[in-house]
């Protein structure tokens, strides 16, 4: 149990930052130009601004106390792992790899952030516009399932002619009516649950 709620901890907050990208990879390119591409002073100057991502924050304040304590290749590699562990995402391994290139070898990665930076706009985009349609479909089903229930009984009342106490008999009192009322409603539930998962993946490309 506790290494389960971990993994769901885990899983939670990689989703929390993985919505930070766009805004993080921005300004941690910008801070890398003014810095004139020192990667040590650009997490610096991410750290100490004001951007909102509390997440990322964390993960590279951690990141830059491994890396100003060890000259290591291998221990640069394990530090950044870890980072790239923690972030979960494409864009976060890729932007870990930008840090190691720069930490460990002094390489030029203006061009990786700028990458990163790009495909993470492109996502943003299209995360708009499924959260869009994804919301569009909960309201739906959330208005729609209630509304066909309601009209079903209806039906059987005015239509069918069954006398309301019966068909309240029948629904609730009965194995078969209960049933088929307890599924209708897992149904309903189980719908509503894959729709908030979709709604909230992670920010990647």
């Amino acid at each position: 149990m506790p290494l389960l709620l971990l993994v769901v901890r885990l899983e939670l907050m990689q989703k929390k930052g993985s919505r930070e990208g766009l805004a993080l990879v921005s300004e941690f390119y910008r801070h890398y130009w003014t810095n004139h591409k020192n990667i040590f002073a650009a997490i610096e100057a991410v750290l100490n601004g004001s951007g909102e991502f509390p997440v990322f924050r964390k993960l590279l304040y951690q990141l830059l106390l491994r890396l100003r304590g060890t000259g290591n290749p291998v221990e640069i590699r394990e530090a950044v792992d870890q980072f790239s562990f923690s972030a979960g995402t494409v864009w976060g391994k890729m932007l870990g790899v930008c840090i190691r290139l720069a930490a460990e070898k002094g390489l030029d990665v203006s061009e990786g952030l700028q990458d990163i930076s790009r495909q993470l706009s492109e996502a943003n985009t299209r995360a708009q516009e499924r959260d869009r349609l994804n919301s569009e479909t909960a309201r739906m089903t959330v208005f729609l399932i209630p509304i066909l229930y309601i009209g079903t009984m209806a039906i059987s009342v005015f239509y069918l002619g069954l006398a309301p106490a019966k068909l309240l008999r029948n629904q609730f009192t009965t194995p078969e009516g209960f049933l088929f009322f307890a599924v209708t409603v897992f149904l309903f539930i189980l719908n509503l649950t894959v729709l908030e998962l979709l709604r909230n993946q992670k920010m990647d490309y």
